[in-house]
């Protein structure tokens, strides 16, 4: 009896060491790897890599709920990847929870696309990718947040390319006449509602930026919907209120 206590305590001593490894090391690497990203593409004839983004390394920078985000080099772009953790389908799930994961990435490459295709001013979204150009393979350079180099075909890979900004929270912290950046944010939102753009996300001021001209993004593009009603004046004016009456000048 002693011996079988004595194996149980080993194994569960192995187990727990083996799971704080695990978990010191997502914490880490803020949970970022090559599987994390990856996930079986079909071919389009239509899909035209823009080479000329990807002429350079992209640095890890961090993590959002729906993606993982690397600076370009030069600071003019973002590359962000899908997180597929909660998308990718796996042999052992339920049907039930494979169509919902199904529905959630549906959802999020429209989302994508609606940033793309019909507010790209507003969200600053430059480029998505979420089929293959066939016969492509375009080698690009990533650093995890170890400081990791990797070569990805980033063909193989669903991402969208972003301008990049500065968080909006930090920039109106420094600044001392907010006035000019406040009347961008009501232009932001308002031109998202002219067209008829919604926004399921809750939160607002952490999810927007400045670019260093001053015009302010919607950074945070995933949860985005067609919503006809917003181009009416009082619903745009409900959405505004609902968006910035927390913002103080």
């Amino acid at each position: 009896m002693g011996a079988i206590k004595k194996t149980l305590f080993l194994l569960a001593l192995s187990a727990l060491s083996l799971w704080a490894i695990f978990y010191s090391y997502n914490r880490l690497t803020d949970g970022f790897s090559v599987r994390q990203i990856s996930s079986p593409l079909v071919e389009n004839q239509n899909s035209t890599l823009p080479d000329l983004m990807f002429d350079q390394p992209f640095f890890y920078k961090g993590k959002g709920c729906q993606f993982y985000v690397l600076e370009g080099e030069r600071g003019d772009y973002v590359l962000k990847f899908f997180k597929q953790k909660h998308l990718r389908d796996h042999a052992w799930i339920s049907r039930s929870h494979a169509l919902k994961r199904r529905q959630k990435h549906e959802a999020l490459m429209r989302s994508c696309q609606l940033a793309y295709e019909v507010i790209p001013k507003e969200t600053g979204v430059l480029y998505t990718h979420f089929w293959k150009e066939p016969g492509i393979e375009l080698p690009v350079k990533i650093i995890d947040k170890l400081g990791r180099a990797y070569f990805l075909n980033i063909n193989e890979y669903e991402f969208i390319i972003q301008k990049k900004c500065t968080d909006a929270r930090e920039v109106l912290s420094q600044v001392g006449d907010k006035e000019k950046y406040l009347q961008a944010l009501e232009e932001l939102v308002s031109s998202r509602c002219m067209q008829g753009i919604g926004d399921r996300d809750k939160a607002f001021l952490q999810n927007v930026g400045f670019t260093s001209e001053g015009q302010a993004l919607m950074m945070d593009v995933g949860q985005l919907y067609e919503e006809p009603l917003l181009r009416q004046e009082e619903e745009r004016e409900k959405e505004m209120h609902k968006r910035l009456h927390t913002i103080s000048s």
